[in-house]
């Protein structure tokens, strides 16, 4: 099986899906009257007249998952609201009662719960609470910090981080009850001006600062001490940065304040160095009043930047940093000091700007788009004798797939030709790989029934032989392999235990070991990690799927709540809202589950399959299933209902300019497929790479994101034959990522892995 890890951000994924129109003259004519008729695309930037709120003076807009916005609100009153997403008010959320001139900062949590910061009328000496979903006050939360507060964020394993302080500067982290860590222990900060402003946690777990104290941005190992591998400051006195955003690939952005320097973007390596290659404008300028300053950074889901100024100014920027002129705004604001503070980006790809003095605005843009279905013919990966079982993408963009053709693994550069340096570096293996997860640091986990069973390759495809030396003898197969947040390693198969937790240093969690429930039955073959760091588990064994709480003990609440299953779980995928597909050869072959573990009555599939063996959730919330089921890949709506509200791939869709600032639909036909696809995996661009097969021939294949290229063969070897055996093959585990790129997974069916 395949399984990679879960890297959830704070992106909110899932908007509508806007319908395109049908050009002129199509031979489905008739179908215009139940689409959006072709009109002029709005330009990115521009405003979207359909939104409306009258919030003015905003702090912080963060988007859920269903689309609502939570808004800090500077103004008369100052308050914390949520609206829906039309910008009305949502009048079923209660509304803390918060003093007047009160600042205000938050931090939505993965559970929905929301962690508040600011002077509570209620009782002025708590100033940090946390708000269940509808926004009553969570009372199981009782927190001791009473400073100010400038910036919070939310670890992956949900403990929290506050920064602020007026005087002698301020970070600390507080458990998930409200208490504080006390093993989390940051260096003392220098200057005559210690305010920290703004906090960032990186994939690795370590902590980003910056504010006013010396040096303005500093890197925090995950115990708070300091990272000393990071050298670099912002040069020069009186600046300090009031934003930091990570980008996909590790690397950082710092928005900087204050006058007479000749920056006020700087963009730092994942290893602290400064990226040279990485060139702005000066964003902003210093109109000789107020200094120019970047005070809030978004970043696209095509790696686009979006930064927002003390001018009530939006700008957007390529890649590498210079600047995309396509994104003209305008006067946002009415005023030329507004401070821009307030950024988001929704899942259709619109943007939310809120500035001090200004009410909210959404700004028309482009979002990810929609595939059709058709294959990208500039995709060109080498022929496979075998069946793919994996596919994983690293941060740059490189793609590792694995599975039972010779050789076992390969990886490919983005065009889909193989990277023959990795491929001189790789050592000798003698069984097929099952799972691939790749690390923070760009480490390789793979796991399946060669010697060993589980390696780890260093980033150039030699093995990391210390992780070899380290780990416990395994006595199974490894069929699923997922990475913690806190970089511990997950693996599952049919070894005697079914599951076991690895050290980052390949050493065995035994603690973990000790608290795991038996399990009966046939193998484990599938692993996901949710947001709040627990652990769904599927294969074959007795009950077919179980969730552990983070110490390995069992949650007997869950499992009070699950429905009756008659098969085995053989795909796992988290949605950006919490909810639990799985997929398998149990009746009805796909469900969904609420957060407790209680089947989604609204969820209602008619799938014809053995097997559901592959899930991909796309950031439109449209499902992608593959596996033995009829026509090996299927696109599913939000609900459950198979996609077919737009024709079928003859008729000729709007041009990718009319694209009205949402996700860009299409029609969905998937190339015609002659055995499985146990392997999906939806990039930040909405395109689709699958993986599969069965015997002697294996598929790999990208499907684009546009209408453009031919029909279905090409770029992944031969197709098997149709009718082929596939009844031994099975599984995927999939999790969506905060920016819509979705990591897998696969391996063999844990039924027949005894």
């Amino acid at each position: 099986m395949k399984r990679l890890r879960n890297h959830l951000g704070a992106c909110a994924v899932g908007a509508a899906l806007v319908l395109a129109s049908l050009p002129s003259g199509s031979a489905a004519a008739e179908y215009r009257a139940a689409v959006a008729p072709q009109v002029a695309a709005p330009a990115d930037g521009s405003e979207d007249t359909t939104f409306s709120s009258d919030i003015t003076g905003v702090d912080q807009l963060v988007v859920q998952p269903d689309g609502k916005i939570l808004v800090a609100q500077n103004g008369s009153p100052h308050t914390f609201v949520r609206l829906n997403a039309d910008g009305t008010v949502d009048s079923d959320f209660v509304t803390p009662e918060i003093a007047t001139y009160a600042m205000i900062r938050f931090a939505l949590q993965a559970d929905g719960k929301i962690v508040v910061a600011a002077t509570f009328t209620s009782d002025y000496n708590e100033p940090i609470r946390r708000l269940n979903a509808d926004g009553s006050q969570d009372l199981t939360f009782d927190a001791p910090y009473n400073d100010s507060v400038f910036g919070m964020a939310i670890q992956p394993d949900g403990k929290i981080l506050v920064v602020g302080n007026d005087s002698t500067g301020r970070v600390i982290r507080l458990n998930t009850d409200g208490s504080e860590d006390t093993t989390f222990t940051p260096p003392t900060l220098l200057g005559s001006d210690k305010r920290v402003l703004t906090v960032a946690v990186q994939s690795d777990q370590k902590i980003m600062i910056a504010g006013l104290f010396t040096g303005t941005i500093k890197r925090l190992n995950a115990d708070g001490s300091e990272d000393t591998g990071f050298t670099e400051t912002i040069p020069g006195t009186n600046y300090n940065a009031p934003a930091v955003a990570i980008q996909h690939d590790g690397k950082i952005l710092v928005g900087v304040s204050g006058t007479g320097h000749g920056f006020n973007l700087r963009r730092f390596n994942a290893d602290g160095t400064a990226d040279t290659g990485f060139a702005p404008p000066n964003v902003f300028s210093d109109d000789g009043q107020y200094p120019a300053e970047v005070r809030s950074i978004a970043i696209q889901f095509d790696d686009k930047i979006l930064v927002g100024g003390s001018t009530g100014s939006l700008k957007r920027l390529n890649p590498d940093g210079s600047e995309d002129t396509t994104f003209t705004t305008g006067d946002l604001f009415q005023y030329g000091f507004d401070y821009l503070d307030a950024l988001a980006i929704q899942g259709n790809g619109n943007v939310l700007v809120g500035s001090s003095s200004g009410v909210i605005k959404r700004l028309n843009n482009t979002g990810p788009i929609s595939s059709d279905g058709t294959v990208d013919t500039g995709f060109t990966p080498p022929t496979l004798d075998g069946q793919v079982n994996a596919t994983a993408i690293q941060t740059d963009g490189k793609i590792l797939t694995a599975g039972e053709f010779t050789g076992y693994l390969k990886r490919l550069n983005t065009d889909g030709t193989e990277d023959t340096a990795f491929a001189g570096n790789l050592l000798t293996l003698d069984g097929s790989v099952n799972a691939i997860a790749v690390q923070a640091d760009g480490k390789i986990l793979i796991g399946g029934g060669f010697t060993g069973k589980v390696k780890r390759l260093n980033i150039d495809g030699t093995a990391d032989t210390a992780f070899g030396d380290a780990k416990p003898t395994l006595d199974g197969r490894v069929n699923a392999i997922a990475v913690q947040f806190d970089g511990k390693i997950l693996i599952g198969g049919t070894m005697t235990s079914r599951v076991k937790r690895l050290n980052i240093d390949g050493t065995e969690d035994t603690t973990f070991a000790g608290n795991l429930p038996t399990f009966t039955g046939e193998g484990l073959g599938e692993i996901a990690l949710q947001a709040d760091g627990k652990i769904l588990i599927g294969g074959a064994f007795t009950g077919f799927l179980k969730r552990l709480n983070t110490d390995g003990t069992e949650d007997t609440g869950f499992a009070g709540n699950l429905p009756t299953l008659d098969g085995g779980v053989d795909a796992i995928a988290v949605q950006a809202d919490g909810k639990i597909l799985i997929g398998g050869y149990f009746t009805g072959n796909i469900k969904r589950l609420n957060y407790d573990g209680t089947n989604d009555d609204g969820f209602a599939p008619t799938v014809e399959a053995d097997s559901v063996a592959a899930i991909a959730v796309q950031a439109d919330g449209k499902i992608l299933i593959g596996g033995p089921i009829t026509g090996y890949l299927v696109r599913l709506n939000a609900d459950g209902t198979t996609d077919a509200s737009l024709p079928a791939r003859p008729v000729q869709l709007a041009s990718a300019t009319h694209r009205a600032g949402r996700i860009q639909p299409s029609a969905f036909t998937p190339p015609t497929l002659g055995s499985p696809v146990y392997s999906i995996v939806v990039l930040r661009d909405g395109s689709i790479l699958i993986g599969g097969g069965a015997g002697s021939s294996g598929i790999l294949l990208r499907l684009g994101p546009t209408a453009s290229g031919g029909g279905g063969g090409g770029g992944g070897g031969d197709l098997p034959p149709t009718g082929t055996d596939t009844t031994a093959f099975v599984v995927l585990a999939v999790i969506m990522l905060a920016a819509g790129t979705v990591l897998v997974t696969t391996r063999r069916r844990a039924a027949a892995v005894k």
